[in-house]
This record gives C-alpha cells, structure tokens and sequence, in this order.
C-alpha cells in the first residue's frame, strides 16, 4: 500500500480489461502498449473518446457486489473508491439514517467522497435535452470520469422492468462505459444479483440510452426535494 500526492491511502487497482486487436495481440480497451516493451500508454482524451466505440474508464472497480438492505449509496461509493484504489474509511459517528441506509442522501455520496480526496461536484442535467444528457454523460466517460446518478429503480430483475417501482423508489447507479455503436451503458447497479449472461468491458449491467434516460427522470418525488436528474462525475481532486 503507498500513500498519493494527496495522502489518500492506495493500494493496488483492477487491471484494464484486455481485447484481442486483429493482429492477434493483447491490449487494454483505450491504451496502446508498446510493441518492444509491456508498458501501458495511455491516450490522449481526444484518442480516447474517438478511436472506441467501446469506451471504458481507465479504472474499474475489483468487483461490483449486491447491496445489503438500502445501501445503495453507500454501495457506489465503496466501488468508486475501489476503482480509484482509495481504502474506504466510514465515518467514526454516523447520522441514524446512515446507520439504518447507508448513504442515502446525494450530500452524503459527495461528502464521504469528497473526504477521501475526490472531486464529486452535486450536478444537475435538469435544463438539458435528451441527446444533450446522453452526450454529457459519454463526455464525463471519454474524459475518464466515471458518473453516479440518482434514478428511480424500476430494474428489480435482470429480466423485468416495473414501472410503478421506478416511479418510487429512489435508487443510485454509477456509469463506467458506453457502447457507441450499440448505444448502450455499462452500468454498476448494486441492487442487482449475480452476473450478467454475458461478460461486459465493465459493471454488471448494460442499459440502452432509453433505459438511462427513462431511470435518470427518477421517482415522482425527486423533482420536490431537488434530485431530478442528479448526476456527480468522479475525478481526482487536483489542486
């Protein structure tokens, strides 16, 4: 374990899932390497984000496990510290809510991230149009940003998709790629079981933009209490 620049404990990451070029060599999805040594280059963000039509970022968290009980803040935020290979550190005196569901407040996400050297600004796509809030989210991914939001959980299986859940229950996921060509995301949803039917570059889910857009409109009551289309892209505080 060794100590960053900013005094964050870390300790070793996930490695970059690898993909098969049509050469029959091995690389990370959005690095090259380099033909006489096994060393990692990394792209510039322009590279990256237009030479991919799978796009990833670069770090990803070990595992994306199921949430115990209402904790699924608290569950995106332990994978988001995951990937940044940040050791996660609850606070010593939490609220009673916090106790009872973990991070359930988006002040709480940016809180306990922001405390453990990230940057999580509290954003809103409210004023944005559909294709303007698909094209930020793809941005925050091809700028090596992955982004929590705060939807309504219709998505209670794999398999179905209940309106009605959707329409109440307050839910966080975190984007961690999309699909261009396939236009969908790669999305960490920790209320889900087991493993997906197919191995993914990345989270445990895929969501079409429709899906996104449909569980980013959030339950009814997230427009009362200013959480309609909240989103908090995720980046290493500098500075």
């Amino acid at each position: 374990m060794s100590v960053d620049d900013q005094g964050a404990e870390r300790r070793p990451g996930r490695d970059l899932r690898l993909c098969t070029a049509s050469d029959g060599s091995k690389h990370a999805r959005g690095v090259t390497t380099s033909p006489t040594r096994n060393r990692v280059i990394e792209p510039r963000i322009d590279d990256y984000a237009h030479h991919y039509a799978v796009n990833v970022v670069p770090r990803l968290p070990s595992d994306y496990p199921h949430q115990v009980g209402l904790t699924c803040g608290e569950y995106n935020v332990r994978a988001v510290l995951d990937a940044f290979a940040i050791e996660y550190h609850p606070e010593e005196h939490p609220r009673l809510r916090e106790r009872v569901f973990g991070l359930s407040f988006v002040s709480d996400i940016h809180r306990t991230l922001a405390g453990h050297g990230l940057d999580a600004e509290v954003r809103h796509a409210t004023e944005l149009h559909d294709e303007s809030r698909l094209a930020l989210l793809r941005g925050h991914i091809d700028s090596h940003e992955p982004v929590i939001l705060a939807v309504g959980n219709g998505h209670l299986s794999r398999t179905r998709d209940f309106a009605l859940a959707r329409a109440v229950v307050g839910h966080f996921v975190t984007i961690y790629g999309y699909d261009a060509e396939r236009d969908v995301f790669f999305v960490y949803d920790p209320y889900l079981r087991g493993d997906p039917p197919e191995p993914l570059p990345a989270g445990n889910v895929e969501r079409t933009s429709e899906e996104i857009l449909q569980d980013w409109s959030g339950p009814f009551y997230y427009r009362f209490i200013g959480m309609d289309h909240v989103y908090l892209p995720i980046s290493v505080r500098t500075g």
